[in-house]
Formats: structure tokens, C-alpha cells, sequence
């Protein structure tokens, strides 16, 4: 046997040696959390005897926990059966009563095992007050939860030992598909019934705003931008809502999205968050020291300050000037390549112990990782579906507005009016339904600049002439402006309105006219 064959077989052996001492140590690390889980396992059978027993006295203490509570919420197997049997009882419109559910008791293998008619006499008979049924309700839910979030710290030990082999599945991958779990852990608490208001009380909640607004006639929990016509039509950007800013490439939809959060930044003490896979901090940096200076970032790049010139120190100090602003703006920027809507939640929940998060600004829909789940339907339209989803979810969960950038089908380049459609919004319907606002982006110069007119044959010099003046008066109408179509607002105006769109700085800002 040669020498490297030897090698091989000893590595083989090592290998599968590993292998072995791996899968022991998860075993036993099952085995002693299986005990764990025994022992220990957060669950009040005396809680759930109380709530089954009130519901079975009063049928009308069932309705403080319908909306949220389920079968599986409860510990005792026997508990879970009842519960499941009440609420099929009860949605068909029926009474439950130990008498009326006595042969489903003796019949039913699992409520028969563990009793039969004396379970159910022995709950209605031993309940102290119905009064107390939802917060009995509310205890069962929340020790479900606990115990979900068991089971997922298993789970991720576990994953994490095995995937110790396997070298495709990266601490992304699994902090990816964990969080998915746990926002929908989170999310099944929303459902709790203290999310539900009456109408009357919902009124009362808006009337206290509504005076907190005529005493503080200033003060907004929405964003403001700074870009008047905007901010008047929109309100600013408010808190659980979901904003989708669209249009074609070159329209300036990361400048827009940079010059809002700016302005954003400039009216609070909050951090707002930039996730970008188009550009990187890098890049970003750029656009806001070309903004502030006026210096072009590719010359900067070759250590000139334009084609000719090299840099000055002045410009050395107006950089510098730069990153003072830059420092009294809360704005982070993360690049990573890899970003999921579960992810950014996950650092969403993060950020916000040291400093709350005001807002959240996408870059953009169309190249957003989708997450582990979603990537199952090999379908785009139901990933793009998912996300939006999520978006709108991540809105409502912290209660910050969720600014995304979407591309625009190339339906738009095919009419002969290029302003967006509702019908353009790429990859999904669900964008519309999901927005709360839906921002276009359009700037009608840069298709005229490409639509110079050429002398067709036969036209005579006088008919070209007319068309060609005809066109640079449009030129010359729609130079520098950036149109901002308001498309979709729920409860509020849509409607245009228009933008001084300045090129050299890469910048937006209000339009100037002339007074009349």
C-alpha cells in the first residue's frame, strides 16, 4: 500500500471518527434537553382547568379568548382536545355544558382516558369566578410562547452542531431561517385580543390626537422632509406605514430615497436605517460629499477636483465641512450582501435597545434576498408578494415608516407618454395592495434628450423646423424637474407635484417659481 493511500485511509478514519463523536454529542445534548424540557417545561394545567372550566359554566367567556387562543396552546393533551371541541361547538352556534358534551367525553379516546364525563364535571364544578377568564387566557398563551421559544433554542443548538460539516449551510443561513420562526412567533402574539378596539374607543384615541395636534399645532410623529409640496400631500412619513417609491432606472430614485432621509434625519433624534444592495456606504458617502461640496466623486476618486484641476485645500475643508454635518445626522447604512426582510427585522429589534429606530429606507425591493421560506415557490411574483408582506409587517411591528424603492416594468418604455402606470409596478400586484403610499419618480427630460428629432424624408425645412422648436421648448420646460406622482395614498389626495432635480449634486430640492 503506497504511502498516500495510507494517508487517505487515515483520514478517512479520523473523518468518520469526528463524525461519530458529533452525532454522540448532539444525542446527548437531546437527551439532556428532552429532560430538560420535563422538568422544567413552562406550562400551568391548573390555569388551563380554570379557563376550560369557566367557559364550560359560562359559554360567554369563550368569546374573551376566541380570537386568539388555539388547541395547541395548551400543555395538557386532554385540555387541548377539549378546547378544540369547544370551539367547534360554539362557532357552529352551539351550548356546551358538561351534559351536552358527556358522550363526546366517553367516546373521544383522549378525553375518555383521561376521565371522561368526571373530567368535565370536575372543571365546571371547581371554577372559583368566570371574571378572570381572559386573563387565564392571556397566562395559557403566553406560557405557549415560552414554550415554542424552547423548542426553537433547540432546534438552533442542534443546527448548529450538524451544520458544523456542512459547509453551505453559513450562521446567515441559519440566523435566516430561525428568524423567520421567530417573527412568526411575534406576529402570533399580535393576534392577542387586546389588539382589538371597539369603534367607540378607537374614536375617543383619535380625539385625544386630534387635540394633542390643536395644542401642538408643529408637532408630528410623521417625517418631514423638507420637500414642501410633498410633506403637504403626504402628511410626511408616519408611523406603521408602508411607502413605495418606484420608477424606471435613471430617474433618481436613490438620490430621492438619500435626499428624504436627510431631511428626515434633520427633525429627529432617531436612527433612520438604510439598507442598500445598489449602493454602498461607500457610494452613499460619495452622493452626500458631492451634495454638500458640489465636487464630482469620480474626479475625487483620481485626486483632481475636476478634469483639469487638482484638489485645493479648500476643498480638502469643504469634505471636511462635510462629514461635520454628516455627524449630526443619526442615518446608518447597511451594505451586506446577503439582506432578508427577517434579517433587517432582526437588526431592527438590535438597534433599537441602545437607539430607537424612526425609519426604515429600502434599496431596493427587486434585489432583496428573499427569505428561506419564500425561496421554495420558484415563483418570483409570490417571493415579491412575501417581502412586501413582510415590509408592511415590519412597519406595524415597531411602529416606524418603511420607506422601499421598486424598479418599474419596461412596459413604460414601450408608450409613447413614459409617466408610470399602476399596471408598471414590477413582479407583483401585491405592491399596490400592500402600500399604504405609492410614490412615482419621472423625470421627462431624460427621455426627450434621447428623442431629438431627425429630418424625416420628404418633410419640408419649414414642417422639421416647427417640430424641432416644438420639442426644445419641452427641453427647455422640463430641464432639471423631477415629477413626484402621488399614485396611491390611502385617505389622502393624489395628484403631481414637481422638483428642482439638480444633476451636479445629485440632489433634490424644492422648486423655486417666480412669484406671480
Amino acid at each position: 500500500m503506497s504511502a498516500a493511500v495510507h494517508q487517505m485511509d487515515e483520514a478517512t478514519v479520523q473523518a468518520k471518527a469526528e463524525k461519530r463523536k458529533t452525532e454522540g454529542r448532539i444525542k446527548a445534548l437531546r437527551q439532556e434537553l428532552a429532560e430538560l424540557e420535563r422538568q422544567q417545561m413552562p406550562a400551568s394545567p391548573e390555569v388551563e382547568q380554570a379557563l376550560l372550566g369557566a367557559i364550560l359554566r359560562h359559554n360567554n367567556a369563550f368569546d374573551a379568548v376566541s380570537e386568539y387562543l388555539r388547541p395547541e396552546h395548551f400543555y395538557v393533551p386532554e385540555h387541548a382536545r377539549l378546547f378544540e371541541i369547544i370551539r367547534e361547538k360554539v362557532d357552529a352556534g352551539e351550548t356546551v355544558s358538561p351534559a351536552s358534551l358527556s358522550h363526546i367525553a366517553e367516546s373521544d379516546t383522549v378525553l375518555s382516558d383521561a376521565g371522561g364525563q368526571e373530567l368535565l364535571y370536575e372543571l365546571a364544578t371547581n371554577v372559583v369566578t368566570v371574571l378572570n377568564a381572559g386573563e387565564y387566557g392571556r397566562t395559557v398563551f403566553d406560557l405557549a410562547r415560552k414554550r415554542e421559544l424552547i423548542f426553537l433554542g433547540e432546534d438552533i443548538v442542534a443546527s448548529v452542531f450538524e451544520s458544523s460539516s456542512d459547509i453551505d449551510a453559513t450562521s446567515d443561513t441559519l440566523l435566516d431561517e430561525y428568524g423567520d420562526r421567530l417573527t412568526r412567533l411575534e406576529e402570533g402574539a399580535s393576534r392577542d385580543a387586546d389588539s382589538i378596539a371597539t369603534l367607540s374607543g378607537a374614536i375617543e384615541q383619535r380625539l385625544a390626537d386630534y387635540e394633542e395636534a390643536y395644542r401642538n399645532p408643529g408637532a408630528t410623529k410623521a417625517l418631514r422632509t423638507g420637500l414642501v409640496d410633498l410633506d403637504r400631500r403626504i402628511g410626511g412619513f408616519k408611523p406603521h406605514k408602508l411607502y413605495v417609491i418606484a420608477g424606471r432606472p435613471a430617474m433618481g430614485k436613490s438620490a430621492f430615497l438619500q435626499r428624504i432621509a436627510r431631511g428626515m434625519a434633520q427633525g429627529t433624534s432617531d436612527t433612520l436605517l438604510i439598507f442598500s444592495k445598489e449602493m454602498d456606504s461607500s457610494e452613499i458617502a460619495d452622493r452626500e460629499i458631492q451634495y454638500r461640496t458640489g465636487l464630482d466623486p469620480n474626479h475625487l476618486a483620481e485626486g483632481r477636483r475636476n478634469e483639469r484641476e487638482p484638489l485645493t485645500q479648500a476643498d480638502f475643508d469643504a469634505i471636511g465641512n462635510a462629514a461635520v454635518h454628516a455627524k449630526e445626522l443619526r442615518i446608518e447604512i447597511d451594505s451586506s450582501p446577503a439582506q432578508t426582510l427577517t434579517a433587517m427585522s432582526r437588526i431592527v429589534r438590535r438597534k433599537n435597545r441602545s437607539n430607537k429606530v424612526g425609519a426604515v429606507l429600502i434599496d431596493y425591493l427587486q434585489i432583496v434576498e428573499a427569505s428561506q421560506e419564500s425561496r421554495g415557490y420558484r415563483n418570483r411574483v409570490s417571493e415579491v408578494s412575501e417581502m412586501t408582506r413582510a415590509a408592511k409587517q415590519l412597519a406595524k411591528r415597531y411602529g416606524i415608516p418603511v420607506i422601499l424603492l421598486s424598479q418599474l416594468s419596461r412596459e413604460v418604455e414601450r408608450r409613447d407618454d413614459k409617466r408610470p402606470l399602476m399596471a408598471d409596478l414590477r413582479d407583483s400586484g401585491s405592491i399596490e395592495q400592500d402600500a399604504d403610499v405609492i410614490l412615482f419618480l419621472y423625470r421627462a427630460e431624460y427621455y426627450l434628450e434621447k428623442e431629438e428629432p431627425e429630418r424625416k424624408t420628404g418633410e419640408s425645412p419649414e414642417k422639421f423646423d416647427e417640430r424641432y422648436d416644438a420639442w426644445e421648448q419641452r427641453l427647455r420646460e422640463s430641464r432639471n424637474i423631477l415629477e413626484v406622482i402621488t399614485a396611491k395614498q390611502r385617505g389622502g389626495r393624489t395628484g403631481t407635484d414637481q422638483f428642482f432635480f439638480d444633476r451636479e449634486r445629485m440632489n433634490i430640492d424644492n422648486l423655486q417659481r417666480e412669484a406671480p
